[in-house]
Order: C-alpha cells, then sequence, then structure tokens
C-alpha cells in the first residue's frame, strides 16, 4: 500500500485496490463473500483516506530519546 502510494496512487486507491483484489482472489478460490466483507473491502479505502492525516502527529510534537540527553 505505501509502495504504491511512493508511486503517486492515492493512500485512499491503494488501499481499496488491495481490498478488493484480495477480495475477488478470495472469491475465486471458493472462499464466501458475504456482505460484511464486501462492505469492509469497499470501505476501508476511503475511510482510512478520511482518518490518517487526521491521526497524524505534527512533526514538533513527536518525542524523541535524545531529546532527554543532559550532556
Amino acid at each position: 500500500m505505501t509502495g504504491l502510494a511512493a508511486r503517486g496512487t492515492p493512500l485512499f486507491a491503494a488501499r481499496a485496490s488491495i481490498e478488493l483484489t484480495v477480495l475477488v482472489i478470495g472469491w475465486a478460490l471458493g472462499g464466501s463473500v458475504g456482505g460484511g466483507t464486501v462492505l469492509f473491502a469497499a470501505a476501508i479505502g476511503p475511510l482510512l483516506g478520511y482518518a490518517l492525516p487526521r491521526l497524524a502527529i505534527a512533526p514538533d510534537r513527536v518525542w524523541c530519546p535524545a531529546d532527554d540527553v543532559v550532556d
């Protein structure tokens, strides 16, 4: 997913395409596909695209152990 995003594919589209591809492969191999499975596969990409930027930590708020070292 991050490899696709590094090549310019939006993160939500990369995640959705991976989930839907796995869903189709699982179904083709004889797995059962229910409504919840389809809903999850279709919704996780857009939900990730919405939530991930809002959950990111601002660079100035990241704690680093080296910051606590006293000379």
